[in-house]
């Protein structure tokens, strides 16, 4: 509730007629004379000391005026969900900012929530992605924000099998059959390399009929020692 003073003009005031006339005029709201007089004359009918009364009871009033007052919510806020699918999905999380500031931890799959964004567009970053995964849509997202409203973004992160890399060293036994080889006199073994995705089998070693011991890499990957 608040309250306002408003001062009333006073109901009836006594100014001078005329510079040329003796006396004085009484002015009721409106503007018009109601009487005049000379020096000494009395009032008609007393009316103009119940003007008198009635300026004195007007002439400061204090008026009451409500305002109903209404507040609005000028910030908003911002849930951003993750959904991750696949392999390697590392762990840990991801990470969250807005406009560059710092950032939350965001669940591999789940949702955080950043409140009092003001009103208008905002940049969205989502990181922290193992190197096998990509997410849609990519950052830096732009979201725009609508004061008392939480707004929502959706970001799937999609992860595939990272590729292998290196070469394997390997021990091959092959098994003599004398059934199906009457001529077989015993099991043959080999040493071989190959790439870590199965191509590329190469044979380090001449046909043994004895087992080898396991290879083992040098320590700068480049030799297979027996």
């Amino acid at each position: 509730m608040a309250s306002v003073q408003i001062d009333f003009p006073s109901c009836a005031r006594r100014q001078p007629c005329d510079a040329g006339v003796r006396g004085h005029c009484l002015w009721r709201p409106g503007g018009r004379a109601s009487d005049r007089r000379g020096p000494g004359e009395r009032r008609d009918n007393g009316r103009g000391a119940r003007y008198e009364r009635l300026q004195r009871r007007h002439r400061r009033r204090t008026a009451h005026v409500a305002f109903a007052v209404t507040c609005v919510a000028t910030t908003g806020s911002l849930v951003v969900t993750v959904s991750t699918t696949g392999t390697g999905l590392g762990s840990g999380g991801y990470s969250l900012s807005v406009d560059g500031a710092a950032g939350k931890t965001l669940p591999v799959n789940g949702a955080a929530t950043i409140t009092g964004l003001s009103a208008g567009s905002h940049s969205v970053s989502v990181g922290g992605f193992a190197p096998n995964c990509t997410a849609s849509p990519p950052s830096p997202i732009a979201v725009t924000i609508t004061a008392a409203v939480s707004t929502r973004l959706d970001v799937a992160v999609t992860c595939v099998q990272p590729p292998r890399t290196g070469r394997i060293a390997f021990i091959s036994d092959t098994f003599c059959d004398t059934v199906a080889d009457p001529n077989c006199v015993g099991d043959v073994y080999d040493v071989y390399v190959v790439n870590a995705d199965g191509s590329n089998p190469l044979r380090l070693t001449t046909t043994s009929l004895g087992p080898y011991a396991s290879p083992v890499w040098s320590p700068n990957g480049t030799q297979d020692c027996l």
